[in-house]
C-alpha cells in the first residue's frame, strides 16, 4: 500500500463526482466504479462550503490516497482498511473536529493514455 497525502482549498468535491482531470479523456464512471466506505458526498459538500466561507486564507481540506498494487480488492478487505486508518487518522481528534469521508475506486480500466501522452 501506498499512501500519498495532499491539501486544498476547492475542487475536492468536482473531482470525487466526475474524476476528471485536465488531461484525462475519462470521466469517473469511465474510470471505475465507486464504494462509498465512510461518510456521505452531500455532507462533505456542506462542510467545505462552510468551512470555505470562515476562512480566507489557508486550505480547507487535508486528503490521503491509498494505492494498492492490486487490480481489485474485496469489498470488506477495503471496509477493513478504511475502519484501520479512519481510527489512525482520526485519533487525535475529537468526534465533532473534523469530517471523515472515504470511497474506494475499483478500476474498470486498468490503463489509458493521457491527453498529453498522444
Amino acid at each position: 500500500m501506498f499512501v500519498k497525502y495532499g491539501k486544498g482549498r476547492e475542487g475536492i468535491e468536482k473531482y470525487l463526482l466526475d474524476g476528471q482531470k485536465k488531461d484525462r479523456f475519462f470521466t469517473r464512471d469511465q474510470l471505475d466504479s465507486r464504494l462509498i466506505l465512510s461518510g456521505n458526498l452531500d455532507d462533505l459538500s456542506g462542510v467545505l462550503k462552510s468551512y470555505s466561507k470562515s476562512t480566507t486564507t489557508g486550505d480547507n481540506y487535508k486528503h490521503f490516497v491509498l494505492t494498492f498494487k492490486e487490480n481489485f480488492i474485496p469489498d470488506n478487505i477495503l471496509s477493513s482498511i478504511n475502519s484501520d486508518f479512519k481510527r489512525f487518522i482520526t485519533s487525535g481528534y475529537k468526534s465533532d473536529e473534523l469530517y471523515y469521508y472515504a470511497e474506494a475506486h475499483q478500476p474498470k480500466i486498468l490503463g489509458f493514455v493521457t491527453k498529453n501522452q498522444q
